[in-house]
């Protein structure tokens, strides 16, 4: 028999989680290992969490630590459980050769890696952030020209040309050089006519770890996929009872039968935009509306997110076309609704306060991986919510 059921292993694992990235985003970097540790030692952390990520986590905060060669294995042991990215991973353990003061090693493996994929835009983007962060200007400048060069002939499918060009001015600042008119000229020049596109990678895949049936917490992957997500239902429910009883009371008597996806929000001049709430308003919109928490988590950084997600979702079916996220209120939605004689809590009302704001309180979607997170955390994008993927 169980010891405990799966919903309590999901608290657990997921308590330990929070404690993690709270202890990572404080900069409290010993703390955050030893957090990721004990969600890896977890019994259930074979179904709870995908382990190569939290190795991944794991290499971050070592790495914030200066801890640079437990660093590099950390990052090893993700990629050998199935950690994939773009650039190759191996990057990153580059990047901690160069922190460590082992130039030869970091020009070597960067070397191997362009051989290996010499049309990875990101990786001369990460190659050139690294050498500018270890005070190699020249080198930086010419990875990150490199890095145009191949951009601008393979169409530049993630966007990364403008952030190069910002790399290389950066470079050129550093040294006393004069901005480079010609190259500026040539890349805006492009920029004019690019559109996003997606470009199949061809990385070899890594099938993920095999789901088994768990002892601890009475986990069985052969469960269907419905009595799955019922049993998820229950368990955001069974959190909601002990740490908000009075938001459940008031979502139980909420008849949701109509409920649609947040919709997108155009503006009169044709952006897109996509509605969310800061960190200081998320709690105070779900006390009012709990109807939210039917598709959103309680947390912050989960419910940011889950709007990433979503707004990745949105890009592909709008490529081509720039998405911006919206800050919302819920001052500004209770005003708005009285003024037009609207339900402030109905997604419809968000959708077209959002479409009103998006031209003049619109943030332009993605952040450049180095750019703060759109999120309010703090953290760097590509650390944040950058990597989180699309629904399904």
């Amino acid at each position: 028999m169980a010891e405990i059921s799966f919903e309590e292993s999901a608290r657990q694992v997921g308590r330990l989680d929070r404690e993690a990235r709270q202890s990572y985003l404080a900069g409290e970097w010993d703390e955050a290992i030893e957090a990721y540790g004990k969600v890896l030692a977890h019994p259930c952390a074979h179904h709870q969490v995908v382990k190569s990520e939290v190795w991944d986590e794991i290499h971050r905060a070592l790495v914030g630590a200066g801890r640079f060669d437990e660093a590099i294995e950390a990052k090893r042991t993700a990629i050998a459980a199935g950690y994939r990215s773009v650039p190759d991973p191996e990057a990153d353990i580059a990047a901690c050769h160069l922190l460590a003061g082992r130039r030869d090693e970091a020009d070597r493996l960067l070397a191997q890696l362009r051989d290996r994929d010499p049309d990875d835009v990101w990786l001369y983007n990460a190659a050139g952030f690294a050498y500018l962060g270890a005070g190699d200007h020249d080198t930086a400048q010419r990875w990150a020209r490199l890095g145009i060069e191949v951009g601008i002939r393979t169409g530049d499918p993630d966007g990364v040309v403008e952030q190069l060009l910002e790399l290389v001015e950066e470079a050129r600042a550093e040294l006393g050089e004069a901005p480079d008119d010609e190259m500026e000229d040539r890349v805006w020049t492009f920029l004019e006519s690019w559109a996003p596109f997606h470009r199949a990678s061809d990385r070899d895949a890594v099938p993920e770890e095999e789901l088994r049936a768990c002892g601890y917490c009475g986990f069985d992957p052969d469960r269907s996929h419905v009595e799955m997500e019922e049993r998820n239902r229950r368990n955001r429910r069974r959190i909601l009872a002990e740490e908000s009883p009075e938001l459940l009371a008031r979502l139980d008597v909420i008849d949701n039968s109509d409920y649609e996806p947040e919709p997108v929000s155009i503006g009169q001049a044709g952006r897109l935009g996509v509605g969310w709430f800061p960190p200081g308003e998320w709690a105070t919109a779900v006390q009012r509306w709990p109807d939210l928490l039917e598709d959103n988590p309680v947390d912050y950084g989960a419910y940011a997110r889950g709007v990433e997600a979503r707004t990745k979702q949105i890009a592909r079916a709008v490529a081509g076309r720039p998405l911006h996220l919206v800050p919302l209120s819920v001052e500004g939605l209770v005003e708005y609704a009285e003024t037009e004689g609207v339900d402030p809590g109905a997604a419809e009302t968000r959708a077209t306060l959002g479409a009103q704001l998006v031209e003049t309180e619109g943030v332009a979607w993605p952040p450049g991986r180095n750019e703060r997170c759109w999120c309010g955390s703090g953290s760097k994008y590509k650390r944040c919510c950058g990597p989180m993927p699309p629904d399904p």
